[in-house]
């Protein structure tokens, strides 16, 4: 697979989903940082709804960004603008606990972060 930002993010459609972690790169132990995807807006997707399922032994945090551009800090452009999505309410990030699924809204380029690599199970986001 080629560095982040050499290739442009997936664009993920009503009914769309993508694994982000797979089996074999959790059991590889090197991810902190997923690929970055995007929502594509049309007339038939109501809202910006995404789910999360984390079927990995760590807990995944959703980060988002208005752009994926490159910085001189991150010139693949993977963490140059992203922040955790926060709780519109409590301010807490939102995260996603081992052998759970979460329903968030978010609009724009979504990753998401380890603090520490899963080493076995997947993550998958669908629209």
């Amino acid at each position: 697979m080629p560095a982040f930002g050499t290739i442009p993010p997936p664009a993920l459609y009503a009914g769309d989903s993508l694994q982000l972690v797979s089996a074999a790169d959790a059991t590889a132990g090197n991810i902190t940082y997923t690929q970055a995807i995007v929502g594509i807006q049309s007339a038939q997707v109501a809202g910006n709804q995404w789910t999360l399922t984390n079927s990995t032994n760590e807990t995944a945090t959703v980060y988002v960004s208005a752009s994926d551009a490159a910085t001189t800090a991150h010139p693949n452009g993977q963490t140059s603008n992203y922040e955790p999505l926060t709780d519109a309410d409590t301010a807490e990030a939102i995260t996603c606990a081992s052998d759970s699924t979460i329903n968030f809204t978010a609009v724009g380029f979504i990753c998401c972060h380890f603090g520490t690599s899963p080493t076995s199970g997947t993550l998958t986001i669908a629209r």
